[in-house]
């Protein structure tokens, strides 16, 4: 459960994004880093927003319209980044895609992770590769795709193997167990 205040606190706070946004995209012409920080900020509260009332329950959004919004703003600073903005790429296509997923658009989540894997850097952090492999195995198991998530989960398990990784390794194992059964 969230601390109490927190929903009222996260409301203010979306609701000071807005005209920020709008002078910073508007009339301050600011540059796009800082669009896609104020972007990718208001996604944020707006997912949590949804997690909240969402409270972990299976299905759809509790809050439809807080998760369309983040998705909005993702597209945005994904846009705004394709066009050569500051930001970090493989972060916020992950955020878009579990928006994405929230929103039950399997396939598309799965074009988002693919695409936060190819952008990573060279030099990235094993832990980060796996957790984009493990959820693009998730989305593809909700689509019933047994096989292919199971490659991923394999494809994890590998990684974290090489790196000795083996608590990690081992959580991953478990996600292979689920894509068998």
């Amino acid at each position: 459960p969230a601390r109490s205040g927190v929903v009222t606190e996260l409301i203010e706070a979306e609701s000071i994004f807005g005209p920020l946004i709008a002078r910073w995209e508007g009339p301050l012409e600011r540059p796009a880093g800082e669009c896609v920080s104020l972007r990718v900020g208001r996604a944020h509260v707006r997912s949590m927003l949804n997690n909240i009332a969402d409270g972990g329950r299976p299905g759809g959004p509790r809050l439809p319209d807080k998760v369309a919004g983040a998705l909005e703003d993702l597209d945005v600073a994904i846009g705004l980044m394709d066009r050569g903005a500051p930001g970090d790429f493989p972060k916020v296509l992950l955020r878009r895609a579990l928006a994405r997923e929230q929103l039950q658009r399997w396939e598309e989540a799965i074009a988002d992770y693919s695409r936060a894997i190819e952008s990573l850097p060279a030099n990235n952090d094993p832990r980060e590769v796996c957790e984009l492999v493990t959820f693009r195995g998730d989305a593809l198991l909700h689509l019933g795709r047994y096989s292919e998530a199971l490659e991923e989960y394999e494809a994890a398990t590998q990684i974290l193997t090489r790196k000795k990784l083996f608590r990690l390794m081992s959580l991953s194992r478990t996600n292979e167990a689920f894509a068998l059964f």
